[in-house]
């Protein structure tokens, strides 16, 4: 099979010159000439909107990808809360050979993401290379602050899962020598170019102020500061960075009884929000000319319960695929934490018993006008599993489900922002960094989180286990647990971290209803019951090898397959072979 070659990394600057060559001996009419460009301060600011839009669409919609988010994929699929779930084994394989590493360097949603954080960081090195070369101004040294901030934030990811991807400071124009950065110095190199400009960006104007939570503010360059500093193992200068923020009165952790709305669109621009990328419902923009391009089509299928399979299904819930299933040592370890009552729990996942007689299910709740007993719903056959769920148990992820409420009427896409970061993430980050140097500040914030989820667990004191054991629950399905395993593996020597990964893929369960499956020894055998009864049948799935039983080459993401072939000067990582792919 014939691959096409060229840089991920200059292939954007190669994409726009390929669309211009025509057009060069062509006078163009009412277009300002490049050269001439960048030289006011509406310039500066029309630059900065652009590179806006293409993080807004690169962190939904990476490179047009219509199916899957390749930026929550990557970033979610290789811990150990999820399994890869879906219609039956096979199903979104791509989801999959992320959930039980068996996937290769020219894998899909690795491929993507990578590239569209290098889309990213072009964007934002045109704004910094050709605003900083005209007389500034205070709105292009705003302008800079913000593409410098947002390039940060790029590298910062990038290196949290590929180790020493490139440092791009510079629009290449593919003559240049790439290779692979340090990891540490460019983690470093993250934080300080965040609080070199922070003095040159704004404040959000008071927790109220919504707008304050779609654009580069100090509060955004603090946190990427922060939180790249923690990955260097530089934890005085992330508590330095991450003292300001998480004492601003700009911000605030929603109250207790509002702790799901962070994660759904009636939050968006809370108090508790930092930065997202906005979506930009407007009409006047067009479903298919602006609106969808920030956000993901068919996102919400994949993310949202498998409502096909079930007998009736609660009315606030869009239908899905079914695409990610809850652990159940996961949830076990969870409720032993929280409690089986805690906010947190009711908002993070739903118990199947929840999901099938605690939701509403609207005129289905009825029975002879009147609303249904437990008892009458539990022998109800138009609620329950009317064929399996395959990777479910029986707690569901309810925290990123879409609600019907949050989909473009006639259109699978859902309209809610994309968060990027919030300041229940940058509390446990600062309590993370005061336990590691020995400042008890970290306790209250740490507490803070616990008291708002109605955890059964306050700590008494702060420990790192206490931290890391809050922000294993707090922070999931948020980008966090597999970088932060990968991290805590280095950062503290602990190898055993990785235990509960080693087998993924080998047993996935299914889940059936008794009242329409038989339950036997065996899937499929023995008489079906009077009433709903829920039970998982285990499933050994793959033949071969699976899970994380390579640490040496699945701690880090490979460098993508096309990149090594065309960009001879970097390494692929070790464990990998250069030319390794899927075929």
């Amino acid at each position: 099979m014939n691959k096409f070659k060229f840089s991920i990394l200059i292939g954007a600057c190669a994409i726009m010159a390929t669309a211009c060559e025509d057009k060069l001996d062509e006078e163009q009419k009412g277009v300002v000439s490049y050269e001439n460009f960048y030289q006011t301060d509406e310039d500066a600011q029309n630059a900065t909107n652009g590179l806006y839009d293409v993080l807004a669409q690169a962190m939904t919609n990476a490179n047009n990808v219509g199916i899957q988010n390749a930026m929550f994929f990557a970033f979610n699929l290789c811990g150990d809360d999820l399994y890869a779930a879906g219609e039956f084994y096979g199903d979104n394989d791509f989801m999959s050979q992320l959930n039980e590493f068996r996937y290769a360097s020219d894998h899909e949603c690795l491929t993507n993401a990578y590239k569209a954080f290098y889309n990213i960081i072009y964007a934002a090195n045109l704004v910094i290379n050709n605003v900083g070369a005209s007389e500034m101004t205070d709105v292009k040294k705003r302008c800079i602050a913000e593409a410098r901030v947002i390039r940060a934030y790029c590298h910062m990811m990038l290196a949290s899962v590929w180790f020493d991807p490139p440092k791009i400071e510079q629009v290449l124009t593919g003559s240049e020598t790439i290779t692979n950065s340090d990891h540490i110095e460019l983690l470093t190199w993250c934080g300080d170019e965040c609080m070199e400009v922070v003095g040159d960006l704004p404040e959000r104007n008071g927790s109220t102020d919504k707008d304050g939570t779609v654009k580069i503010t100090k509060g955004f360059a603090q946190f990427v500061a922060g939180k790249s500093y923690m990955f260097a193992g530089e934890f005085d200068k992330s508590k330095s960075a991450l003292k300001p923020l998480v004492e601003s009165p700009n911000y605030a952790l929603v109250p207790t009884d509002r702790i799901g709305e962070t994660f759904k669109a009636k939050g968006d621009g809370n108090e508790e929000q930092i930065m997202a990328t906005n979506i930009s419902v407007n009409k006047a923009v067009g479903t298919w000319s602006g609106m969808i391009q920030r956000s993901v089509w068919m996102y919400s299928n994949i993310m949202n319960w498998r409502l096909d399979h079930l007998a009736g299904a609660p009315e606030e819930i869009n239908n899905g695929w079914g695409g990610l299933g809850v652990r159940a040592d996961w949830s076990a370890d969870f409720i032993a934490n929280d409690g089986e009552n805690s906010a947190r729990r009711k908002a993070w996942m739903k118990s199947v018993d929840e999901v099938m007689y605690e939701m509403s299910y609207g005129d289905n709740d009825l029975k002879d006008g009147k609303e249904m007993t437990r008892a009458e719903k539990e022998v109800d056959p138009n609620r329950g599993i009317r064929t399996f769920l395959y990777g479910y148990t029986n707690y569901w992820e309810y925290k990123r489900q879409f609600l019907k409420e949050e989909i473009y009427p006639g259109e699978a896409f859902p309209t809610r922002n994309t968060l990027l970061a919030r300041l229940g993430e940058a509390y446990l980050l600062y309590a993370e960094a005061c336990a590691r140097t020995n400042d008890n500040d970290g306790l209250k914030y740490l507490n803070a989180i616990q008291e708002r989820a109605g955890s059964q667990t306050i700590s008494s004191s702060l420990t790192l286990d206490a931290v890391k054991q809050e922000k294993r629950f707090e922070c999931w399905l948020e980008g966090c647990r597999w970088p932060d395993m990968v991290r805590w593996s280095e950062q503290d020597n602990d190898a055993n971290i990785f235990d509960k990964i080693k087998e993924n893929g080998k047993t996935v369960p299914k889940l059936y209803d008794a009242f329409f499956d038989a339950n036997g020894e065996e899937e499929g055998t023995g008489d079906k019951e009077s009433k709903h009864r829920f039970y998982t049948y285990d499933t050994h799935p793959n033949v071969g090898e699976v899970g994380f039983t390579n640490p040496t080459k699945f701690k880090y993401f490979p460098i993508p397959f096309t990149e090594t072939q065309v960009n001879k000067n970097i390494k692929q990582h070790e464990g990998w072979t250069t030319a390794e792919t899927a075929e």
